[in-house]
């Protein structure tokens, strides 16, 4: 039976530890996928919009009416910003960032904290060694204060 990860995503908490890593892997798998190989991503994070078969093991991806495409210039430049985020690099977060569009350069410098710091949140995964925790990293609420 396939179910939308949306109809209850706390049954994910209830699996074991190797069938939420698969999992939690084949969506970040995804997600890279459609970054950096197709360069055409469904931006609507809704979990209603990934069912889940657990019986085939298949994460699949519906909606796409949100979707959008990137240049190789745009992805050239977020790649790039991912690396400074994960590098902890201060500047080279500001600079990707005005290069993307994300900042105009007009910016307070609490806006530019509080954009580093949530890059360099939300960077973590990218920079660690071995396996990355996200149960434990919660990075949606340490982004959002």
């Amino acid at each position: 039976p396939v179910s939308a990860l949306a109809d209850n995503p706390e049954t994910m908490s209830e699996e074991n530890a190797q069938e939420r890593n698969r999992v939690a892997k084949l969506l970040l798998q995804l997600c890279m996928r459609e970054m950096f190989e197709f360069q055409f991503m469904q931006t609507d994070p809704n979990w209603s919009n990934f069912l889940y078969d657990p019986d085939s093991g298949v994460v699949n991806l519906v909606d796409f009416g949100a979707s959008r495409g990137f240049s190789d210039e745009f992805m050239d430049l977020y790649i790039e910003n991912v690396k400074a985020c994960a590098e902890r690099d201060r500047e080279g977060v500001l600079y990707y960032a005005q290069k993307l569009g994300f900042l105009t350069g007009d910016e307070s410098k609490a806006t530019l904290d509080a954009h580093v710091e949530a890059g360099f949140i939300v960077g973590e995964p990218f920079g660690s060694v071995g396996p990355y925790d996200f149960g434990k990293a919660h990075i949606a609420e340490r982004v959002s204060s």
